[in-house]
């Protein structure tokens, strides 16, 4: 956060120098801090800001009903969305994506789920939408890298176990596994 908002002043002024407007901007946890989400906000129309887990908050999103299930990159994940003033007088939206722990073990804090959340000035789109525009999945215009990194480069391992070979992969997504559903024996 060292100087960020006023890299960001700095980096606005020059785009609208240049008469460009910023429809979305998205930011890491690292910019989730009240003088940064008012610097964007003069000159974004909506922003997307990873959010850090907030003490006051917990209780208040775990006893939230009505999550939504969805697969976002083969992997199960609920999602809902509140309205918080997270500093006085300024409500925004807040998406809360949750998933089952892989490891079947209970956080301290968290229990039997991982969360995750931006926070955001678009009232409009769904959590999905948000959620899939902020992790960044493959589009037909994406690049090569991407493709190679989210699909190619996954850490596996072949394993001899109960005299078999398997296939250990090191990723949350199940939809690796599905294409090793053979027996390779």
């Amino acid at each position: 956060r060292f100087h960020q908002k006023d890299t960001l002043r700095r980096f606005f002024e020059r785009f609208e120098q240049k008469e460009l407007t910023i429809n979305r901007f998205m930011a890491d946890c690292g910019s989730c801090s009240e003088e940064i989400v008012e610097e964007v906000v003069k000159h974004c129309k909506t922003f997307y800001i990873r959010a850090n887990r907030c003490g006051s908050l917990c209780d208040d999103i775990f006893a939230l009903r009505g999550w939504k299930k969805e697969e976002l990159g083969g992997i199960e994940i609920e999602l809902n969305s509140i309205l918080v003033e997270k500093w006085k007088g300024k409500a925004h939206r807040l998406v809360i994506q949750r998933q089952k722990r892989m490891d079947g073990e209970l956080d301290l804090w968290e229990g039997e789920y991982t969360y995750r959340y931006i926070l955001t000035n678009d009232h409009k789109s769904s959590e999905i939408e948000i959620v899939e525009f902020y992790n960044f999945g493959l589009k037909a215009t994406s690049r090569i890298k991407a493709f190679v990194f989210r699909f190619i480069s996954v850490p596996a391992k072949w394993i001899k176990t109960s005299r078999q070979y398997v296939l250990n992969i090191y990723s949350c997504n199940n939809a690796y596994a599905n294409v090793f559903q053979n027996d390779f024996g």
